[in-house]
């Protein structure tokens, strides 16, 4: 029986990655922003070393999630190619797990049309078996 289950499921896994990967920049540039913010209202409002510190802190915070955020939707991002492909079922796996942490609605659905398509990763290819005899 043929299905597209792994294609759905890749589809999905892209979906959850690319909004990952969107996510992870909007991070990245709030803890950028707030920086410029700490640190601009600091010098308008009178110095206070304190600010700056925490105004490093949290770039550091902030562009540590986003980085975070950004290398789980690559990982979804590749799951849900391999996915499409029908190739390395464990990688398109991890994608769907990695998609789950992204954008958590698309991201169950994709691992459980990836789960269900297992089947579809192990059909035999004749031109890749070997041939008995």
């Amino acid at each position: 029986m043929q299905t597209n289950w792994a294609t759905v499921g890749g589809i999905l896994s892209i979906v959850s990655g690319v909004l990952g990967i969107l996510q992870g920049v909007v991070f990245v540039f709030f803890g950028v922003f707030f920086n410029w913010l700490m640190r601009y209202g600091n010098t308008s409002l009178g110095y206070d070393p304190a600010l700056d510190n925490i105004a490093v802190l949290m770039t550091i915070i902030y562009g540590a999630i986003g980085l975070g955020y950004c290398l789980l939707g690559v990982l979804a991002l590749i799951g849900g190619i391999f996915g499409i492909r029908k190739k390395l079922w464990g990688l398109a796996l991890a994608g769907a797990i990695a998609s789950i942490l992204t954008f958590l609605p698309t991201g169950v659905v994709a691992i459980i049309f990836t789960s269900m398509a297992k089947p579809e990763f192990l059909s035999t290819d004749p031109t890749t078996t070997a041939k008995q005899v």
